[in-house]
């Protein structure tokens, strides 16, 4: 099935879910950054198709329908009807997912844009459903048991009073592997060893029983598992504010700052090169009949070089 995802379109009343495979989440930063006038025009000819969109269900209707949440690389909802994109991207990052949000400000001039924290959850809420349809298993105990959390930059785990822990390599997020975290952290991470931002990031204050979490990956219904994984400790949600955990570190953890011009210079890259325009890859000697079966969605709705200039503009800040 490849890299999946779901979009879901409410527009004039009708609320449309779709479900794409065969890799669409490695593109989806580039699907949506061109703006609504594009957006619409393919996603109307996906519709069409027939093949890979549905009315989308009732809250009490079967949950067959739905992705878990391991399997959705990203989702977006566009209420069109609110001028309102709720989205996720698993593969964004704290640094690129800053720069989608800015750029996207400029492209979908006067629509409210927010992340999804919480991934597929935060969706289904937003539309009235619960949560029960995309929750996965994400691991098994005896699974956290066996995979110990390996030193890295990917995350950072601070404790109070007692160094700051970098986590990596293969490592699940921290707070996946419950109390038992504690005794399981690699060696101290010194400050002037954070070569890149991290992912996410935990702040344990043992004393208080109290932690704090920041992500820029979906947390998949962390809130509902969390008493079960640090039964007596507090848990306090910052989004993606990698600031709260510098601060409560004392200077200990010192990342370098996101630099937000490299990072939309990163997505202009990704759509001048990964946006499917027929006359372009003509030009590039790309067989389009063998591309079309793919990108036929895309080519049928019609972006333009012209369109795409005026997006990576916007996207630039022009």
């Amino acid at each position: 099935m490849g890299s999946r995802v779901h979009y879901i379109l409410i527009a004039d009343g009708r609320r449309t879910l779709f479900t794409r495979g065969g890799g669409s989440g490695y593109g989806f930063d580039v699907d949506f950054a061109v703006g609504p006038d594009v957006v619409f025009r393919w996603l109307a000819v996906l519709d069409a198709d027939g093949r890979f969109s549905e009315p989308l269900p009732e809250a009490d209707a079967d949950h067959h329908v739905w992705l878990g949440d391991l399997s959705c690389e990203g989702a977006i909802l566009i209420d069109a009807d609110r001028r309102e994109l709720l989205l996720y991207w698993s593969h964004a990052g704290t640094a690129y997912r800053v720069a989608m949000l800015d750029g996207y400000a400029r492209t979908w001039p006067g629509w409210r844009i927010e992340w999804a924290f919480d991934g597929l959850g935060d969706l289904l809420a937003r539309i009235g459903h619960g949560p029960a349809a995309v929750r996965d298993e994400l691991w098994s105990a005896d699974a956290v048991d066996r995979d110990a959390p390996e030193p890295g930059e990917r995350f950072v785990v601070s404790r109070a009073g007692g160094g700051v822990h970098g986590l990596g390599g293969d490592s699940r997020e921290p707070w996946w592997y419950g109390v038992s975290l504690l005794d399981r952290l690699p060696g101290a991470h010194s400050a002037a060893a954070w070569g890149e931002m991290p992912d996410g990031g935990m702040h344990l204050d043992e004393a208080a029983r109290t932690a704090v979490v920041w992500s820029a990956l979906p947390l998949r219904g962390l809130r509902d598992a969390w008493e079960r994984l640090w039964p007596g400790w507090r848990l306090e949600l910052r989004g993606a504010d990698v600031d709260a955990q510098i601060a409560l570190c004392g200077g200990l953890f010192a990342p370098p700052p996101i630099d937000l011009p490299r990072e939309l210079k990163d997505l202009v890259k990704r759509v001048v090169r990964d946006w499917p325009i027929e006359s372009v890859l003509r030009e590039r000697g790309v067989d389009i009949e063998f591309l079309r079966e793919i990108f036929s969605h895309y080519f049928e709705a019609g972006f333009t070089v012209p369109e795409r200039d005026r997006a990576v503009s916007l996207l630039l800040g022009g």
